[in-house]
């Protein structure tokens, strides 16, 4: 299992299998991509094996394989869920395990899928596990999953920004999250090593007013990424920045003839290559 999962072919077709779920739904979409890039990166900071790194990375991508089973009018309902329709949405845990569980080598990714909405204080499900006997992928992947939701747009509330998220974290530790992987996570956002806020991709709203730059990745956040797309900004684009403003304010980019307004913090979702 170990050099299966040190293939990054399997990693290309698990990424194209949960796109599939993603796509199904506005405001998960890239939700997969995003938990499994943030699991790894705290994975990597609490010194795990490159093999540990890799099954948490996978896990994370199938975390929510289990939606594959929930009706579509209660998967993708607009508005709050009533207390039944999260009963129903709380099964699609048990639901991912049933079918990894199938497959003999993807059986401790199962365990991990299952457990991933237990909570350090035993308040979680399915199971109602606490402490150390959840699994530790499963509690690594319950932050990066929460930390994503908060940060994502939701038709029925707006999403928040990294640093109110991060106090969330930090207002959780010990209560719904491991205390020793929320305090690596928030030492990865100090260190600006959490995965989207590298120097590449922040070189978007670095850029000078009028220069002009090549797409080279898009990323983002819910309706934000979406809204990128809508407005052409796709892989091999040129923007050109048209004027900045502080830091937060919005800023202008101009793609394809139209003005996009974004906040700086948005902006930098964008990776660029300038030439």
């Amino acid at each position: 299992m170990e050099a299966l999962l040190q293939n990054a072919g399997v990693h290309e077709f698990v990424e194209a299998f949960t796109a599939a779920l993603d796509a199904k739904n506005t405001y998960t979409r890239g939700h997969s991509d995003r938990v499994a890039e943030i699991a790894a990166a705290v994975a990597r900071q609490l010194g795990m094996t490159k093999s540990n790194q890799d099954t948490i990375h996978v896990a994370a991508h199938l975390h929510d394989i289990g939606k594959i089973g929930i009706p579509d009018h209660i998967l993708l309902k607009p508005d709050r869920l009533s207390s039944d329709e999260f009963e129903v949405i709380k099964s699609h845990s048990q639901v991912g395990y049933d079918i990894l569980n199938k497959v003999t080598m993807l059986r401790p990714i199962a365990k991990i899928v299952r457990y991933h909405h237990e909570r350090w204080d035993g308040l979680g499900y399915p199971e109602g596990l606490a402490g150390t006997a959840i699994p530790l992928g499963a509690r690594i992947i319950a932050l990066a999953d929460a930390f994503d939701a908060m940060t994502s747009e939701r038709s029925y509330r707006p999403c928040m920004t990294q640093e109110e998220a991060v106090q969330e974290v930090l207002r959780c530790r010990g209560t719904q999250f491991d205390p020793e992987i929320a305090d690596a996570f928030v030492r990865l956002c100090q260190e600006s090593k959490l995965p989207g806020d590298t120097e590449a991709v922040k070189k978007l709203s670095e850029m000078l007013p009028g220069e002009q730059g090549r797409v080279t990745k898009v990323t983002g956040r819910g309706s934000i990424k979406q809204r990128l797309v809508d407005m052409g900004i796709i892989t091999g684009t040129r923007v050109a920045v048209q004027k900045f403003a502080p830091l937060g304010d919005p800023m202008e980019i101009k793609v394809k003839g139209f003005n996009l307004s974004l906040r700086k913090k948005e902006a930098s979702l964008i990776e660029v290559a300038i030439g």
